[in-house]
């Protein structure tokens, strides 16, 4: 039997068994739902005819690997949102592009659930 979507209002605040799709899904609804410009980044690489494509390329940091799921701009804000589980952990190249996007001035948010997102929007942006 298919878990039922659970909308980011009616999510718990004790945590609860959650895939990295089904936070992703409620982080992206909520940022919708309070108009902010929402990109969903899927990186990807294909070798056509014989050449091997990037679907990005981060200059500065030479590395088309670890750029954050969510980019999310409002008001002269933008945040970058890498999505894990309570478990999940940041790849190598996660962790470089957040270290280097931080040098850069960026912010970069590892969220976990959509309480961590409201939290920081209420206590920095709100």
């Amino acid at each position: 039997m298919k878990k039922p979507k659970i909308h980011y209002s009616q999510a718990p605040l004790l945590p609860i068994k959650q895939t990295e799709g089904e936070i992703q899904a409620q982080v992206i609804q909520y940022l919708l739902d309070n108009q902010w410009l929402t990109v969903r980044i899927n990186s990807m690489a294909a070798k056509i005819k014989g050449r091997f494509l990037r679907s990005y390329y981060v200059y500065g940091l030479g590395a088309s690997k670890g750029f954050p799921d969510v980019l999310a701009v409002k008001q002269n804000h933008c945040i970058l949102l890498e999505i894990k589980t309570v478990k999940g952990e940041k790849s190598p190249e996660q962790v470089e592009f957040a270290e280097y996007s931080e040098k850069c001035g960026a912010t970069v948010l590892t969220i976990r659930n959509i309480n961590d997102l409201q939290t920081y929007l209420k206590d920095n942006l709100l």
